[in-house]
């Protein structure tokens, strides 16, 4: 207020440096993870012993097929409004991504659930 300015520009300037500070540190805080990744990576990480690269490769891997699996059940929940409780535990036993990929692509392209049912059910009996 000594130099002039009123409690709303004050109150102005106190939200403004608060936007700053919040947008640096989201900023810093995407370039910590990004930089946490990119050590993560199993080939760099050199102080690890060869047990613990195929176990952070298995890993992997498992978040990769896990990711696979909900893609599947995401576009029959998208294309259906539903995904029936016996669909999804045959996709989560799915352990193929390959077959997974086929999957997605016969959920997208199923006219109906009984439909994607017989793809799967085909797929399974393999």
């Amino acid at each position: 207020f000594k130099k002039g300015y009123t409690e709303e520009e004050i109150r102005g300037l106190f939200r403004f440096i608060d936007e700053v500070i919040y947008f640096k540190r989201k900023e810093m805080e995407d370039e910590f993870l990004n930089e946490v990744e990119k050590i993560k990576e199993v080939e760099e990480v050199p102080h690890l012993i060869p047990a613990e690269k195929v176990l952070l490769k298995r890993e992997r891997e498992k978040g990769r097929l896990e990711k696979a699996q909900e893609a599947v059940i995401d576009a029959i929940e998208a294309k259906f409004d539903e995904v029936p409780e016996d669909i999804a535990n045959t996709i989560k036993e799915i352990k193929d991504m390959d077959v997974l990929k086929d999957l997605l692509k016969k959920a997208i392209r199923s006219e109906t659930l009984d439909e994607f049912r017989t793809e799967l059910k085909a797929v399974k009996e393999k």
